[in-house]
């Protein structure tokens, strides 16, 4: 099934792979940070990431559906903790809103061969 996957979209398959090992590395932070009493933002979003791959994987429609909801709050969690400092800003919505639009224009591209 996953070497059908790649066969059918490379892009699409590597962008599903570096969500994934960001939804991973956001999960085991956000664990760490939730033990240690801190938000648990990061261990949600990184769950979803990582949910939200697996279903690409999987030739799902709705991982990528999942996956614009997790940047949706990502979006608004950023704004409510920051406010409007346009760098702190960048520096937390610069890689998610990246790897979404790559997915979406993959996922567009696949859909379309």
């Amino acid at each position: 099934m996953i070497l059908n996957f790649f066969r059918r979209s490379r892009s699409l398959a590597l962008c599903a792979l570096l969500i994934l090992c960001l939804g991973l590395w956001l999960l085991v932070g956000g664990l760490w940070l939730a033990v240690l009493g801190g938000a648990w933002f990061y261990l949600l979003a990184g769950l979803a990431m990582v949910v939200a791959a697996t279903l690409v994987f999987a030739g799902r429609r709705s991982g990528v559906a999942l996956y614009m909801a997790t940047l949706a709050c990502t979006v608004i969690w950023a704004a409510t903790e920051v406010g409007a400092d346009a760098p702190a800003l960048w520096s937390r919505l610069w890689l998610p809103t990246m790897l979404g639009l790559w997915l979406s224009l993959a996922w567009w591209r696949s859909a379309r061969q």
